[in-house]
C-alpha cells in the first residue's frame, strides 16, 4: 500500500515540470529508437552478406587439400583430393538434411572471337549444385553441342544471349591447353555474389570431365550445407583430424573480414547512441536535482512525518524511472516500426544497381530486427536513467527535516 502511494506521488511529481520531463523523455526515446534502427541495420548487413556467401559460394563448410590453399589463386588441377565420396558421406552423416556437393575449380578464358576474359570455371553436377545453391534454372539447351552457363556480369560484357556460340579455353589436368570455339551459352547465372556473377562460368560434369581430362570422382573442393550452421565446427573437427591432409574453412572464417569491418560500423553507431543516451542521463540527473531543490520543504515534510531516507531515495528513483519507462516504450515502438518497415521492404541503394558489382553489398538491404535488440534497447534506456537518478536521489535523502522545513518556498 505504501509503495502504491510512492508510485502515485512519483507520477504526479514527474509531470510537475513538463518541459524538463519532455526533454528527458525525448532523449531516452531517441536513444532507444536509434539503437534499434542502427543495430537492426548493421545486423541486416551481417545477415545479408553471410547469406550471400553461404548461399552462393562456399556453403557452411568448404573442404580442400591443405596444399591447395597455398596455390588457390592459380586454381591448380594437379593436387589429389583423397576419397571424395567417403568424405562426402561422412559430412552428410553429421545431421539429417545435410547437403554435400563436390566441384572442380579451374582457370578459364572465355570470349566471343574478338575479345577474351579470364575467369573462374566450375565443373559441377547440375542437379546436385542447384539443390545446394540458388543459381537459377541452369537450363539445358537441346542437342548434343557442348554448353556452359556464365555469370550475368560476363554475359552482359559480351552481350551474350542464350543459344550464342562462345569461345572457351583452359589447361587440362595434365597441363596441356584445350580450347573450344563453339560452346553454346545456355543461360546466365544471377546470385548477387560478385565473384560468381562477374567472374564465373559453370560447365556440366560430363563436359567438364572430358574438356579438362578429369578422372572419375575428381574434385578440388567439397562443400556442405547443414540444417544448423553451428554444425560447421563439428565438420571442421571431423575434416582436420590428426593425420588429415585436408583443411576445412567454415562460414565464420570465410566471412570474418567483412564481419570485422561491420563491427567497426556497429561501434560507430553505438557511440552515437551512447551520446544521445548520455544526454538523456544528463536530463534525468538535472530533472531529479532540480526537483529535489524545488521540493526541499515538501521532502522535509515527508521526512518529518516519518518517511525514511531510503524511501525518499526510492521516490526520486521511481520518478526518473517513470519518465525513462515512457521514453523507452515510445522509443521501442518508433524504432521497431522503422526497423520493421525496412526489414519488410528493404533499404534501396539505386546507385548500386547501376554500378559494377565489386562488393557484396546488394542494391536492396533488409534490416534484421530481433527481440534481443529490442530488449537491449529498452534495458539501456531504462538503465541509463536509473543510474543517472542515483545521485539526485541520494542527495535528496540526506536532507535534514528541520533544515528543510526552514527553507523558503
Amino acid at each position: 500500500m505504501a509503495d502504491a502511494y510512492l508510485w502515485r506521488l512519483a507520477a504526479r511529481n514527474a509531470l510537475r515540470n513538463r518541459r524538463r520531463s519532455f526533454f528527458t523523455l525525448t532523449s531516452i526515446l531517441l536513444g532507444v529508437s536509434l539503437f534499434i534502427v542502427t543495430r537492426s541495420f548493421v545486423d541486416g548487413i551481417d545477415a545479408t552478406l553471410i547469406a550471400i556467401e553461404v548461399d552462393n559460394e562456399s556453403a557452411h563448410v568448404r573442404v580442400v587439400p591443405t596444399d591447395y590453399l597455398k596455390e588457390e589463386d592459380y586454381q591448380p588441377l594437379d593436387m589429389p583430393f583423397p576419397d571424395v565420396p567417403g568424405l562426402s558421406k561422412r559430412l552428410a552423416d553429421l545431421a539429417p538434411g545435410t547437403r554435400v556437393i563436390d566441384r572442380v575449380s579451374f582457370a578459364a578464358e572465355v570470349g566471343d572471337g574478338r575479345r577474351t576474359l579470364r575467369c573462374r570455371g566450375l565443373v559441377v553436377d547440375r542437379d546436385a549444385y542447384k539443390a545446394v545453391f540458388p543459381v537459377g534454372e541452369l537450363p539445358v539447351p537441346p542437342g548434343d553441342e557442348p554448353y556452359l552457363w556464365a555469370g550475368t556480369g560476363i554475359a552482359d560484357t559480351f552481350g551474350w544471349k542464350p543459344g550464342d556460340r562462345i569461345f572457351l579455353k583452359a589447361k587440362t589436368r595434365r597441363g596441356t591447353l584445350n580450347a573450344l570455339d563453339a560452346v553454346r551459352f545456355a543461360g546466365p547465372i544471377s546470385t548477387g555474389h560478385p565473384f560468381v556473377d562477374n567472374y564465373t562460368v559453370i560447365l556440366p560434369r560430363h563436359l567438364g570431365a572430358e574438356f579438362l581430362d578429369l578422372p572419375a570422382d575428381f574434385a578440388t573442393e567439397v562443400l556442405a550445407r547443414f540444417p544448423d550452421p553451428a554444425l560447421a565446427m563439428a565438420a571442421e573437427r571431423l575434416v582436420e583430424a590428426p593425420g588429415s591432409v585436408l583443411t576445412a574453412e567454415t562460414w565464420e572464417e570465410r566471412t570474418a573480414d567483412f564481419r570485422a569491418v561491420n563491427q567497426i560500423r556497429r561501434a560507430a553507431f553505438n557511440i552515437v547512441v551512447a551520446l544521445i543516451l548520455m544526454m538523456g542521463a544528463a536530463g534525468v540527473a538535472n530533472t531529479g536535482l532540480m526537483s529535489a531543490i524545488e521540493r526541499t520543504r515538501e521532502i522535509g515534510t515527508l521526512m518529518a512525518i516519518g518517511l525514511a531516507p531510503a524511501r525518499v531515495r526510492k521516490l526520486m528513483t521511481i520518478e526518473a524511472v517513470l519518465i525513462a519507462l515512457v521514453g523507452a516504450v515510445l522509443g521501442v515502438l518508433l524504432g521497431s516500426l522503422v526497423a520493421h518497415h525496412f526489414a519488410v521492404h528493404g533499404l534501396h541503394f539505386p546507385e548500386l544497381e547501376q554500378a559494377e558489382n565489386v562488393s557484396l553489398v546488394p542494391p536492396v538491404l533488409f534490416f534484421d530486427l530481433s527481440a534481443r535488440t529490442i530488449g537491449m534497447a529498452a534495458a539501456f534506456g531504462i538503465g541509463t536513467a536509473l543510474i543517472a537518478a542515483i545521485w539526485p536521489a541520494v542527495r535528496a535523502s540526506r536532507l535534514s527535516p528541520i533544515e528543510a522545513l526552514r527553507e523558503d518556498d
